[in-house]
């Protein structure tokens, strides 16, 4: 209930909101903030089953992407060369409800 609070008229119903954080590190901070915008901004074309629509069902955290101080190769603790660049970072999909 992020959005509605004590409005929401899903009560009984299980998670159905999703909050997406796009983060982006590149070499200068206007090429990290395009790829943020550009993250952000394709979740509206989404295309969801039950929604009749092409507005999205999209809200933001923030209008605009928020700066962050530098961050550096180290502060991911090592370096380490892998033979599939995806290795290190296991995908799963988990699906909730009743």
């Amino acid at each position: 209930d992020a959005v509605l609070g004590e409005m929401e008229p899903l009560r009984r119903s299980p998670g159905h909101e999703l909050c997406v954080v796009v983060q982006a590190i590149a070499p200068t901070r206007e090429m990290a903030e395009e790829v943020c915008m550009t993250g952000t901004r394709q979740m509206f074309y989404a295309r969801l089953p039950a929604v009749k629509g092409t507005a999205g069902g999209v809200a933001f955290l923030l209008d605009e992407v928020m700066p962050a101080s530098p961050a550096y190769r180290w502060t991911v603790n090592h370096t380490v060369r892998v033979d599939d660049p995806v290795e290190l970072f296991p995908t799963f999909i988990t699906e909730a409800g009743v």
